[in-house]
């Protein structure tokens, strides 16, 4: 079932939709992402786009016993579609196929009584290519 649904949400994500753009991303460098928009990288190897953002993390103004964390769900094609996450306090970085992904921050910061929409939202991320 998560197959299916990885594969429908991809090819939705990769749909021939003239008027959709698609952001180029450099290998090496901190880039920022925001929801809704798709991202290709320099040598077209890879294609990726947020699916969704879990923010858990202590919001400004309240008392909290525990940090907290924001997970950022991606939906990534390189030779397949495949799903990746990362947390920001248990797992920032990944590595899928050639790779390596590293969450460096997600914009605003939470803050009490305040709903964040995701057009508001920008992941700072920085994905390397192994080998290179």
């Amino acid at each position: 079932m998560k197959t299916w649904v990885l594969f429908l949400a991809m090819l939705f994500m990769l749909s021939c939709d003239e008027e959709r753009e698609s952001y180029v991303f450099a290998y090496g460098s901190e880039v920022k992402f925001q929801p809704g928009n798709r991202y290709v990288s320099e040598d077209n190897a890879l294609v990726l786009q947020i699916n969704r953002i879990s923010d858990s993390r202590c919001p400004e103004g309240a008392y909290c016993f525990w940090q907290g964390e924001v997970s950022v769900y991606w939906y990534l094609n390189q030779d397949k579609t495949e799903e990746l996450v990362l947390r920001s306090h248990f797992k920032p970085v990944d590595t899928v196929g050639v790779h390596l992904f590293r969450l460096i921050d997600v914009k605003p910061y939470p803050k009490l009584n305040r709903e964040i929409a995701d057009s508001e939202r920008v992941v700072t991320m920085r994905i390397d290519k192994l080998g290179n």
